[in-house]
């Protein structure tokens, strides 16, 4: 379960650093909470950025009624 951004943030933690093993990444990766947005009663798009030096992952990370549905992750060019 999701259902907290504490939670969220973890699971984001695990999929940085198996993107850093995968792409040979040095970088540590600081995670930062950007917001939150209801959708109805059931969905939350949890919005948040990995920062490697000064580029960034963009990570949107959708849940329903607090379990994992999608997480879309936004890689800028040079990051991998």
């Amino acid at each position: 379960y999701l259902n907290s951004v504490k939670h969220v943030k973890e699971y984001l933690r695990d999929i940085f650093e198996k993107l850093r093993e995968k792409y040979g990444i040095k970088e540590e990766g600081n995670i930062e909470f950007l917001g939150n947005e209801d959708i109805g009663a059931r969905y939350i798009i949890y919005r948040f950025r990995i920062y490697i030096g000064r580029r960034y992952i963009g990570c949107r990370v959708v849940t329903y009624f607090n379990k994992h549905l999608l997480t879309i992750l936004t890689v800028g060019e040079g990051i991998i």
